[in-house]
């Protein structure tokens, strides 16, 4: 039994370990067709600066990295947008790079909730993009 319940709590101390490293939202692993359904927003924007980086908490449990990009929208396709936003981009994800500053995207997104905008922007509309593999794509 002592065998078991040491084995058990190695197993959950090395799955809340391994997670701080990749996020998964529902978005991941989705088409751009799949995508519009699903995000509340769809837009394209240009990547204006990087404003902060921060380490918050993420459910409850994970600290995790994120980015805090000013973008500036060009043309909405879902939701009602425009102008200068700002998004939340996570950095521990497997495999994807930094936004390119001066680079257009597609977002794929959703409006981030006020309670979880950092002070610095709390007057500012921020999305969140917690999957940026899922979620941007560079316009070609």
């Amino acid at each position: 039994m002592k065998k078991t319940l040491i084995s058990f709590t190695i197993l959950i101390f090395l799955m809340l370990c391994s997670c701080t490293y990749h996020i998964e939202t529902v978005f991941d692993g989705l088409e751009s067709e799949e995508l519009e359904e699903t995000a509340d927003f769809h837009f394209t924007a240009e990547v204006d600066e990087l404003t902060m980086s921060n380490v918050e908490n993420y459910s409850g449990i994970l600290l995790t990295s994120f980015d805090y990009y000013k973008i500036t929208i060009d043309e909405c396709f879902k939701g009602d947008v425009s102008g200068v936003v700002y998004i939340r981009y996570a950095k521990n994800v497997t495999n994807v790079d930094d936004l390119i500053i001066g680079e257009k995207y597609h977002f794929y997104c959703m409006k981030l909730s006020q309670d979880k905008v950092p002070n610095k922007l709390e007057n500012e509309t921020v999305f969140n993009i917690e999957s940026p593999n899922a979620q941007c794509y560079i316009l070609e």
